[in-house]
C-alpha cells in the first residue's frame, strides 16, 4: 500500500513539474509575411529597421513567403521596410506601413504583406553606418529635416563593440532633391559619445546613382 502511495505521489509531482514548465513566460516572435506581385526573376530586400535584420525574397511560382531570422521580444516594436526595390518595380509594406508591435504574450507575426507593382519609384530611405557602439548601449539619431522628424534608435552588439559596423535605415521615404540632416539626439547612457563624421550626415538626395550612408562613430574618448 505504501509503495502504491509512493508511486502515486511521484507521478503527481512529475505531472505538476510538467505543468509548471509548460506555463513559461512570453515567447519571442518571428516576423513572417508574403510578397505578392513580384515579377519573374525579381528580388526584393526587406529590413526590420528596429533590429537591422534583413531578408531577400526572390520570385517563386509556388511560394513567395518570407521569415526574418532574428526574433523580436514580446511587447517590442518592429518596422518592416523595403530596403531594396526589385528592378522595374515598386513594393510597399502593409499593414500600417510595416509598423507594429509584438503582443505582450508573444506569438509570431504572420500578417505582413508586401505588394509590388510594375514601375520604378525614385524614393529612397536615408541609411546610417555605425561603428564603435558598446554591446547593449543605445544611441538615438534623427533626420531633423524630415517632416515629421524621423528618429532611429540603434543598440550596439558584439560586432559594433569590436569596431565592426552595422547599417540601419530611417523609415520615411525621400525623393531626389530633398534635403536631409542626421544628428545625434540622444547619446548612450554608458558614457560613450557618438558623432556623425564629416559631411556624411547632411546634403541632398541624389538625382542619379546610389546614395551613400551617413557615417556615425562612437567612442569613450
Amino acid at each position: 500500500m505504501k509503495l502504491r502511495n509512493l508511486s502515486y505521489t511521484l507521478a503527481l509531482v512529475a505531472m505538476t513539474a510538467l505543468g509548471v514548465s509548460g506555463c513559461g513566460g512570453a515567447i519571442d516572435s518571428y516576423i513572417n509575411g508574403t510578397v505578392v506581385g513580384l515579377s519573374a526573376d525579381a528580388t526584393v530586400e526587406l529590413t526590420n529597421t528596429d533590429n537591422g535584420d534583413k531578408v531577400s525574397v526572390k520570385f517563386n511560382e509556388s511560394d513567395n513567403s518570407f521569415k526574418f531570422d532574428k526574433t523580436v521580444a514580446a511587447g517590442a516594436s518592429y518596422h518592416i521596410i523595403v530596403s531594396k526595390q526589385p528592378k522595374g518595380q515598386t513594393c510597399s509594406v502593409e499593414p500600417n506601413n510595416g509598423i507594429g508591435q509584438v503582443p505582450a504574450n508573444g506569438g509570431d507575426i504572420t500578417d505582413i504583406k508586401v505588394k509590388c507593382v510594375i514601375g520604378n519609384s525614385t524614393a529612397v530611405v536615408v541609411t546610417v553606418k555605425l561603428s564603435g557602439l558598446a554591446d547593449g548601449a543605445t544611441v538615438v539619431l534623427s533626420n531633423v529635416l524630415s517632416s515629421p522628424i524621423d528618429s532611429l534608435s540603434i543598440t550596439g552588439d558584439q560586432e559594433t563593440a569590436r569596431g565592426g559596423t552595422t547599417e540601419r535605415a530611417f523609415s520615411i521615404l525621400h525623393f531626389p532633391g530633398d534635403m536631409y540632416e542626421i544628428k545625434v539626439t540622444d547619446q548612450p547612457s554608458n558614457g560613450q559619445r557618438c558623432e556623425v563624421k564629416g559631411n556624411t550626415g547632411s546634403g541632398y538626395i541624389p538625382t542619379t546613382g546610389p546614395m551613400s550612408p551617413a557615417t556615425v562613430s562612437c567612442s569613450f574618448s
